[in-house]
């Protein structure tokens, strides 16, 4: 209906939509002012808000683009990709409706760039990412979440080098505006880009200029203690764990506690850090079903292992990596034969896992099976593709029992050694 006014009158449909966006910019202020910082959540309010954005855009067309761009911006930064396309489809409506050819324009190559970020081809979202950063943005703070957004697109494409150009970039630009959660938040990816190119150590930087920033930032120091854990500097991530309990005393520290004592082989000591965690309220997840069972494994007690990842299927049926912990532990006590049968289970497992999101490697999994079946050279071939896309993985493969049996294999050391 709106669509034919504006077609017979230009001046009544003007006047209409100005009066429709200020009847919902009030109510939706009114509902702001009466619910928490994290409204936007809520799903009546996001009703309004884009209602009263559409009208608004309607209205004032390329003038108001730069502001409902920003609003797509914002929800994929945070990853909230229903509302992110939401706010992208209003672009493209309002564009189409008001017959604004370049608003209508940005709502397809939005909806493209999305769809695209789904769908896991990140080089395309990467290049909408690039596009986003050219933008003037009515709020300035918008302009480094774009940057930072642009960096992670290009992370996730493989592409680090342009990653850490766009990172630092939004770093600088956090820290000029006293943007200091920004910036630690850009900071992190940072490393993690730095991590993927095996540049360890400006990885290791990048977390300390973090916890510099906040000391209190929890993924930032736990972030830090992997990487010292990484780069097998024990008393460092020892010291790092201490002073996160100081600052946030939470019971999933002491599992963090003990992997790093199962990685430094004080496999008793690990128990007891798991033990305190569970005595404090920790409600068991993967990563303790995971560590238990292994420091378990490596102390030869296997029957406890046994349990302890048969509970974890029982409490998390869709993690594969407990089903092949289980096969594992099962072929170090009983041999090959013995463990067939979970073996298959884990298999199925992790085609199940692969179907559920093509995009994520399972080149690990693949090698564990492989080790399962007694296929050593398919093993490894399948652990060199899993270093090369991660290369963490060599420190988990050192400590993992899964590769006991080839520890002695010189293709095994070259590869964890990273020769």
């Amino acid at each position: 209906m709106l669509h034919y006014l504006r077609i017979e009158s230009p001046q009544l449909w003007g006047d209409l939509q100005k009066l429709i966006a200020g009847f919902y910019w009030k109510l939706n202020n009114a509902q702001r002012a009466q619910t928490s910082r994290t409204s936007w959540r809520d799903p009546g309010w996001q009703a309004l808000f884009f209602e009263k954005l559409y009208h608004a855009l309607c209205l004032a067309g390329n003038d108001l683009l730069s502001t409902a761009i920003g609003v797509f911006v914002g929800f994929l930064h945070f990853r909230e990709l229903a509302v992110a396309r939401r706010s992208a489809e209003l672009v493209y409506e309002a564009g189409r409706d008001a017959q604004l050819p370049e608003v209508e324009s940005w709502g397809e190559r939005l909806l493209e760039g999305l769809g695209a970020y789904e769908a896991g081809k990140y080089d395309v979202a990467a290049e909408l990412g690039q596009e986003l950063t050219n933008l003037e943005y009515r709020d300035v703070r918008l302009l480094p979440m774009a940057v930072a957004l642009s960096g992670k697109l290009y992370k996730q494409a493989g592409r680090y080098q342009e990653a850490l150009t766009q990172l630092t970039d939004a770093i600088g630009l956090a820290v000029a505006m006293g943007l200091t959660l920004q910036a630690v938040e850009y900071l992190i990816e940072r490393a993690e880009a730095h991590t993927k190119m095996r540049e360890y150590r400006s990885g290791l930087a990048d977390y300390s200029a973090a916890l510099d920033l906040q000391p209190d930032s929890v993924l930032a120091r736990l972030m830090r203690t992997q990487m010292f854990l990484r780069l097998h500097q024990f008393s460092s991530a020892f010291a790092d764990l201490e002073a996160g309990e100081r600052y946030n005393p939470a019971p999933f520290y002491y599992v963090f506690w003990g992997q790093a004592l199962r990685l430094a082989g004080r496999y008793e000591d690990a128990l007891e850090y798991y033990d305190k965690a569970i005595a404090l309220g920790f409600k068991p997840d993967s990563r303790y079903y995971t560590e238990l069972g292994m420091a378990l494994a490596s102390l030869g007690r296997y029957e406890e292992a046994v349990r302890c990842y048969r509970d974890g299927i029982r409490a998390i049926p869709e993690d594969e990596g407990l089903r092949w912990g289980l096969a594992v532990v099962v072929k170090q006590q009983r041999g090959i034969e013995a463990a067939q049968g979970y073996t298959v289970q884990a298999k199925s497992a992790l085609q199940a896992a692969k179907e559920k999101d093509p995009s994520d490697p399972t080149f690990y999994g693949e090698g564990v099976i492989a080790v399962l079946q007694g296929n050593i050279e398919q093993a490894l071939d399948y652990l060199h593709q899993a270093i090369e896309s991660e290369p963490g993985t060599a420190d988990f493969a050192r400590h993992d029992i899964a590769w006991h049996d080839v520890r002695d294999d010189k293709r095994f050391q070259a590869l964890i050694a990273g020769t």
